[in-house]
C-alpha cells in the first residue's frame, strides 16, 4: 500500500488486515530511544508508592474494590528550531469521546497530579522526545501536539483482582496512544498482563507480555488495545503483586483540512448498514474536533443537490435541514474550480480512465493544498497513487470499512445536529433511498 493512501481503519480483512496494521503499531524500547533505562525505571518506580486508589473502578467499574491507582500530568510539546519547548499544563477532568462495554469513560474523572520532579526528570524529556519522533515517522508534518500521561499501578490480591482494562478491547479516541509503557511487574504470573493490538474488525495482530522499559505505540483510530488481567505469583510470599505503567494520550494539534465528495456525505444515509456506519462515524470525527476544517468542490455539491432533487419533496426537505446545520456548524465551505484546476484534473485524467469529477477532486486537493481528501470511490486513491507529484493529500477510502460490520456507531455531540441526522436517516430508509446509486447514474449520464 502507498504509504500516500490510507483506508479508514488502515486494514482489511485476515492476514491482509494484520499486515496492514503492522504499519500502524511498533514495540519499543526505550533504550532504543536514547533513553537511560536503568536511570529512567529507577528514578521514576518511586512514583507509583504515592498514587491513590481510583475510586471509578467502584462507582462506573462495578467492582468491590478499586484494583488501579492513579494520576495524570498534561503537556504540550511544540518542535522549535534547537529543540522541543515542554510545558506541563493544568490538568483538566479527564473525559475519553468512546464508551466500550459498562465502563463510562465519556463523563469526567478527575485525578491527581504527578510531583514535579518526576515530571521535570531529564529521560522524561527525552520520552516526550521520543513520542514525538514516533508520531512523525507517520505523520512528519506534526510539530505542535497535547499529551496525557497517566501513571496507573494495576494491583492483584485476595481483595483486588488484577483488571487492567475494565472496557475489553478498545480505543482511547486519540490520535496515537503508548498503550502501556511498563515501569514494573512484581509478584506476578509471568504470562499475565498480556498487551495485544487488535484490528476493528476484533482480530488479534499482535500480543506480548511486555516487561519493565517495554512499550507500544499504535494509530488509536485504526487499532484497539486490550491488556489481561495480572495474576499474583503462587510462589511469592507477598500479600499482593503489581504492574506499573505509563499509558501516553497523544492529540495532534495542528490543523487539518479535508476535501470531501459527494460520496462521503451520501455515503452516511446508505442502505448497507455497515458503509453507513463508516461514512457517518467519519462525519462525526470530523464534526466532533476543532482541528478540523473541511470543504468541498462545487462540483461535487452539485452532485448532493441533483441527487437530493430526484427524491420528494418531504425528504428534500428533511435531508437539507440536516446538511444545513451541519455545514453551518462546522463551517464548511465550497470552492470553485478555477482554471489552474481544471487543467491539472484534464491531465490527470489523461492517465486513467476514471470520472472527471473524480480527477477534479484530486485537482482542486492538490491545487490548493488539502491534507486529506475523504470519499468512498476507491477511484480517488488510484488517482493520487498515480501521480508524481510532492505533498500529495492523504486519501480516506471510506469503502474499505465496508466489510467490518460490527463497527459501533458514534453520535454528533451536538444533540440538535444528531437529531436531524436521525430524521433525514429515518425518511430515506422509510422510502428505500439509495442516494448512491442516483448518483451514479447522474455520473454515468456526463460521461
Amino acid at each position: 500500500m502507498s504509504n500516500r493512501v490510507l483506508n479508514g481503519s488502515g486494514i482489511d480483512q485476515g492476514s491482509e488486515s494484520r499486515e496492514h496494521a503492522r504499519e500502524q503499531y511498533e514495540k519499543f524500547d526505550i533504550a532504543d530511544l536514547g533513553i537511560n533505562r536503568e536511570i529512567f525505571l529507577r528514578d521514576i518506580a518511586p512514583l507509583f508508592e504515592t498514587l491513590e486508589w481510583d475510586h471509578y473502578d467502584v462507582e462506573r467499574g462495578g467492582l468491590p474494590q478499586p484494583c488501579r491507582k492513579r494520576a495524570i500530568a498534561t503537556f504540550d510539546v511544540k518542535e522549535r528550531v534547537g529543540g522541543l519547548e515542554i510545558n506541563q499544563m493544568p490538568n483538566q477532568p479527564y473525559t475519553q469521546p468512546t464508551n466500550h462495554n459498562t465502563y463510562n469513560r465519556t463523563a469526567p474523572r478527575v485525578y491527581p497530579d504527578v510531583e514535579d520532579k518526576y515530571i521535570h526528570h531529564p529521560e522524561m524529556q527525552k520520552l516526550h522526545a521520543a513520542v514525538l519522533a514516533m508520531v512523525k515517522n507517520r505523520r512528519p508534518h506534526a510539530k505542535h501536539l497535547r499529551t496525557i500521561f497517566t501513571f496507573t499501578r494495576t494491583v492483584v490480591s485476595d481483595s483486588h483482582e488484577g483488571l487492567c482494562a475494565m472496557e475489553g478491547p478498545h480505543c482511547d479516541g486519540m490520535d496515537y496512544i503508548v498503550s502501556a509503557l511498563v515501569i514494573n511487574r512484581k509478584n506476578i504470573q509471568e504470562h499475565s498482563g498480556e498487551s495485544s493490538v487488535l484490528t476493528v474488525d476484533g482480530s488479534t495482530c499482535f500480543k506480548t507480555v511486555l516487561q519493565a522499559g517495554e512499550g507500544i505505540f499504535q494509530d488509536d483510530h485504526r487499532l484497539f488495545h486490550n491488556i489481561t488481567k495480572i495474576e499474583k505469583d503462587p510462589l511469592s510470599l507477598e500479600t499482593e503483586g503489581f504492574r506499573d505503567i505509563i499509558g501516553i494520550d497523544v492529540i495532534i494539534e495542528e490543523q487539518k483540512n479535508i476535501l470531501f465528495d459527494s460520496s462521503s456525505h451520501l455515503g452516511q444515509f446508505d442502505l448497507h448498514e455497515p458503509t453507513r456506519i463508516a461514512c457517518k462515524n467519519a462525519q462525526v470525527a470530523f464534526a466532533n474536533d476543532h482541528r478540523l476544517s473541511g470543504a468541498y468542490t462545487f462540483e461535487e455539491n452539485t452532485y448532493v443537490d441533483k441527487t437530493i432533487w430526484q427524491l420528494e419533496r418531504g425528504i428534500q426537505d428533511t435531508f437539507f435541514r440536516f446538511m444545513d446545520l451541519f455545514q453551518s456548524i462546522k463551517n464548511i465551505t465550497q470552492i470553485p474550480l478555477n482554471p489552474r484546476t481544471c487543467i491539472l484534473a484534464s491531465q490527470l485524467k489523461q492517465d486513467s480512465e476514471h470520472h472527471i469529477s473524480d480527477a477534479l477532486t484530486v485537482a482542486a486537493a492538490i491545487d490548493r493544498n488539502f491534507d486529506l481528501i475523504q470519499t468512498l470511490r476507491s477511484a480517488i486513491g488510484k488517482i493520487v497513487q498515480n501521480t508524481h507529484r510532492e505533498n500529495l493529500p492523504a486519501v480516506d477510502q471510506l469503502d474499505q470499512l465496508d466489510q467490518h460490520s460490527n463497527i459501533q456507531e458514534h453520535s454528533y455531540n451536538d444533540q440538535t445536529l444528531e437529531c436531524a441526522y436521525q430524521d433525514a436517516l429515518r425518511a430515506i430508509r422509510d422510502n428505500k433511498v439509495n442516494l448512491l446509486s442516483i448518483t451514479d447514474q447522474l455520473r454515468q449520464k456526463e460521461v
